[in-house]
C-alpha cells in the first residue's frame, strides 16, 4: 500500500460514516487489503488497477462513494477518523509481526523474488510464486 496521508485518512473516515459503526472494523480491513492489492498491481503492471485505483487508501475510499465532507467539529467524524487511524496502526503492526515471525521484509509480496507464504492470495504481486 502506498504511503498514507491525511487525505487518505479523511476519505476513509467519510466512507465509514456512511455505514453502521459495527461494520467499521470489517470495512477498514477490506479497504486496507484492497489498497495493498491495488498497489501491488500498480507496481507489477505500471498502471492503476481498473477498479481499485492507484494503491492509495484514498483511491479505494473514493471508489466506495464517501459521504460529503462533514463539519470539522462533528463528533461522529472525529470518532471515524480515530477508527481509521487505529485500523491503519493495527494493520501495519500485524504486517510487521508476521514479517518478524517469518524473518522477512514486511511486504514480501511486492519484492522481486519468489515467495511461498500460504496467506499470499492475490495474483498481482509476483508472477513466479513458488508453491
Amino acid at each position: 500500500m502506498r504511503e498514507i496521508t491525511q487525505g487518505d485518512i479523511c476519505a476513509a473516515a467519510r466512507v465509514l460514516l456512511a455505514h453502521p459503526k459495527r461494520d467499521w472494523p470489517t470495512l477498514m480491513a477490506q479497504m486496507l487489503y484492497e489498497a495493498h492489492v491495488a498497489d501491488c498491481y500498480r507496481k507489477r503492471f505500471r498502471r492503476a488497477h481498473p477498479r481499485l485505483g492507484t494503491g492509495s487508501l484514498m483511491s479505494v475510499a473514493l471508489a466506495r462513494g464517501p459521504v460529503p465532507v462533514p463539519v470539522a467539529a462533528d463528533s461522529a467524524s472525529l470518532v471515524a477518523t480515530g477508527a481509521v487511524i487505529a485500523a491503519v496502526l493495527a494493520w501495519r503492526a500485524d504486517r510487521q509481526r508476521k514479517a518478524w515471525l517469518r524473518d522477512e521484509s514486511p511486504f514480501p509480496c511486492c519484492a522481486q523474488r519468489p515467495i511461498s507464504a500460504p496467506w499470499h492470495k492475490h495474483p498481482f504481486c509476483n508472477s513466479r510464486i513458488s508453491r
